[in-house]
């Protein structure tokens, strides 16, 4: 499966951190795609791929619940996880230019604040992981890389 992603592509995201792309092998499955970088965690019951629909409401504490169709806030998806994954597979199905998908290079936000100040810095997530609030560190040096929760 590398071969039809290419190495240039699992490269940039081993040295950036993340990649973007248009058009990229539209006929293979998000599944396809996330099994050649790497080996998929299933991190919710009911499977590996969420689709997600903009909702004018929804469920309370979720973000739809709190933002509805206006735009939300950064996040990092998964930020409850003890570790979290090292990448996370978005692919839209159906875009719109006047609808974009804000990210931020957590590295330049890492390197403005210093990663000491941020690894000192803890939060409690929103809903509970095993039935308890852990207190997460909201950037963790890792043997596979970096991570910085939002």
């Amino acid at each position: 499966m590398l071969k039809v992603m290419g190495p240039d592509l699992k490269h940039e995201m081993d040295v950036r951190g993340y990649a973007l792309f248009s058009q990229f092998e539209p006929s293979l499955s998000i599944i396809d795609v996330a099994n050649a970088l790497g080996t998929p965690m299933t991190p919710w019951e009911g499977g590996l791929v969420q689709t997600l629909e903009p909702k004018a409401t929804a469920a309370p504490n979720t973000y739809s619940g709190n933002f509805g169709l206006d735009r939300f806030p950064f996040h990092t998806d998964l930020a409850h996880w003890r570790v979290p994954p090292r990448y996370l597979v978005l692919r839209c199905q159906v875009g719109y230019r006047d609808v974009p998908t804000l990210m931020l290079d957590g590295r330049v936000l890492a390197n403005a604040v210093s990663r000491n100040v941020l690894a000192r810095a803890i939060f409690k997530p929103r809903r509970p992981r095993n039935g308890a609030f852990e207190l997460l560190r909201l950037y963790e040096a890792g043997t596979h890389g970096d991570g910085l929760r939002l």
